[in-house]
């Protein structure tokens, strides 16, 4: 699972939410589908930039044990509360999407189809 959403399975549960969402939306849901696809888009872009941009100009570079969101945090709030709360709604969000991947199984049979998720407990959904 871990290797999955280091993947940007993540980013694709959050679109496919989207997609099995489409019957709530108002009409006309295409269009309003597109533009959430959009703004979801949109916004992933935005962060994986500011983040690229932080990491280049305080030199942050990949190490183990911490993840460059992590250094990028740490040089931006200390290692405050902040961080801390930063750090746990990351894990809820993961969270989310992960419940996402196993509620709508169709990105997990992607996922192990590809090998990068076990196949076992997709036989009996």
């Amino acid at each position: 699972m871990l290797k999955a959403f280091s993947a940007g399975c993540s980013a694709l549960t959050g679109v496919e939410a989207i997609a099995n969402g489409v019957p709530l939306f108002k009409a006309p849901r295409i269009v309003r589908a597109k533009r959430t696809e959009l703004l979801l888009g949109s916004i992933l872009a935005a962060m994986l930039f500011g983040v690229a941009v932080l990491a280049s100009r305080w030199h942050v570079v990949p190490r183990a044990g911490q993840t460059v969101l992590s250094q990028v945090m740490a040089m931006a709030v200390g290692r405050t509360w902040v961080y801390y709360l930063v750090s746990l709604s990351i894990t809820v969000v993961l969270a989310l999407a992960a419940n996402t991947l196993i509620r709508r199984p169709s990105c997990a049979r992607r996922l192990a189809g590809e090998e990068q998720l076990p196949a076992a407990p997709l036989r009996h959904s």
